[in-house]
């Protein structure tokens, strides 16, 4: 009988479409949550606690979908089974809001959120074993830490004023997000798979990472709607200002969006100051020590002619890695970490106007901590914040006399004209002078050694 590879390919198309990439799954669980939805909408307007039972229904279809994926995997039908795999995991984020209508229930629905979240750590561990994957502990950190998000923050929202209850959620989302930004988050499959079963599982892992932290943005964002007196969006600015420093490969890019992020916040919303230079020293720490470094895989070798060889899985994507940076990079962001420590009490109660009073404990202990560093470390760097400090304090108190008329500003920009114009030629000729002296003694690779630092 001849073959016919029309039929064949038709054939393969259905195969897909029916089982492969079954439609009914996603209708299932599209039902499920279309249901739980409309049951708590009506439970809710009638006042009334069986709310908890409509949870645990889509509780119990979760845990359905882990055992369905179990069983696919051990059958043989791997990819079905990671489509019911990021299913479960949409429902073990909480899309019913279940965590929220916890919050107004009292001491029952404190006990339901956590035996939601013991829920949660259990079905992880059971989805692992059910795809045969080993996630590795920043894997799981991120995902433990956004389910406490979830269940701990509905429940103090409603007893914290705004500046606390603001300070919470931007400090929860960015750990969440800094944890996975600043980690290599490694899913690894305990059963054997080929190059193109890495692929997939490095395509499943990204789309699975997408997927929680839009999740977690969807909560956050119910939780300002919900909690509109008491929460102030603004903090969101402040999270994805700090968390962009992850991406930004020169160090100068890091300080200028650092400054600009303090500076910024401090002209804008005042009042925010603080956490904006708290979040600032994380960022600059998390700099210092977890530099983001890419590691390009190794490319399979080309063989035969290229326009005739098979089709081939794709190579696999190229390792993430975190490095610390250099000593010299890792002082300077050490020090910037320590000046936004500074800013972040100095400027805790500062809502605006002019900048608040020197508090003297403050500088005394700046002063003291960095001339230990400065001493232990063999370094001068760390000396200029407490000088900057003393400046400023004496520039305010009045014993550095500040221009008042028009003459004397005049005068004093024309000044500090003349003292930059011969800073920078003291600059220049100090710069060629070390240049040629490591000409003079045959230094190999002068430019690199003396080229800025990145």
């Amino acid at each position: 009988m001849r073959h016919d590879p029309i039929a064949a390919s038709w054939q393969r198309r259905a195969y897909l479409a029916l089982f492969e990439f079954n439609p009914l799954y996603l209708l299932s669980a599209a039902l499920v949550l279309v249901g739980v939805q409309l049951a708590s909408e009506a439970l809710v307007r009638r006042g009334s606690a069986g709310q908890l039972g409509v949870a645990a229904i889509a509780d119990l279809y979760a845990w359905a979908l882990i055992g369905s994926a179990a069983l696919l995997v051990r059958t043989g039908s791997r990819r079905p089974a990671v489509m019911l795999a990021v299913l479960a995991l949409l429902f073990m984020l909480d899309p019913v809001a279940h965590t929220e209508m916890c919050a107004r229930l009292g001491a029952v629905g404190t006990a339901a959120a956590l035996a939601w979240l013991i829920s949660f750590v259990a079905k992880l561990r059971a989805l692992a074993w059910a795809l045969q994957l080993a996630p590795s502990i920043s894997a799981r950190a991120v995902l433990w830490m956004g389910a406490t998000g979830l269940a701990a923050i509905p429940q103090l929202l409603p007893h914290l004023d705004r500046r606390p209850a603001s300070i919470i959620v931007a400090v929860w989302l960015f750990g969440v997000a800094a944890t996975a930004a600043w980690s290599r988050r490694r899913i690894a499959s305990i059963a054997a798979l080929d190059a193109w079963g890495h692929s997939v599982l490095d395509r499943a892992s990204r789309g699975v990472w997408l997927g929680v932290f839009a999740a977690l943005i969807v909560h956050v964002v119910f939780w300002l709607e919900r909690h509109r007196a008491g929460l102030d969006p603004f903090v969101l600015y402040l999270v994805g200002g700090a968390l962009a420093t992850r991406w930004l490969t020169r160090e100068r890019s890091i300080w200028l969006a650092v400054a600009g992020l303090v500076l910024g916040t401090c002209i804008v919303t005042p009042q925010w100051g603080s956490l904006a230079a708290a979040l600032s020293a994380l960022a600059l720490l998390l700099r210092a020590h977890r530099r983001p470094s890419a590691t390009l895989a190794p490319q399979p070798p080309m063989a035969g002619d290229p326009y005739r060889r098979e089709p081939m899985a794709p190579p696999p994507a190229g390792e993430r890695r975190f490095v610390a940076s250099d000593p010299a990079a890792r002082l300077r962001l050490h020090t910037g970490a320590a000046a936004c420590a500074y800013l972040l009490v100095w400027l805790h109660d500062f809502h605006g106007g002019s900048a608040p009073p020197h508090l003297l404990g403050l500088d005394a202990v700046l002063a003291i901590l960095t001339v230990l560093w400065a001493w232990r470390g063999r370094v001068r760097l760390p000396l200029s914040l407490p000088i900057a400090s003393a400046i400023d304090l004496a520039m305010r108190s009045g014993v550095i006399p500040t221009p008042q008329s028009d003459l004397a500003i005049g005068l004093a920009c024309v000044t500090a004209g003349f003292a930059s114009l011969a800073a920078a030629l003291a600059g220049s000729l100090w710069w060629r002078r070390i240049r040629e002296r490591a000409s003079a003694r045959g230094s190999a690779g002068v430019g690199e050694a003396f080229a800025p630092p990145t």
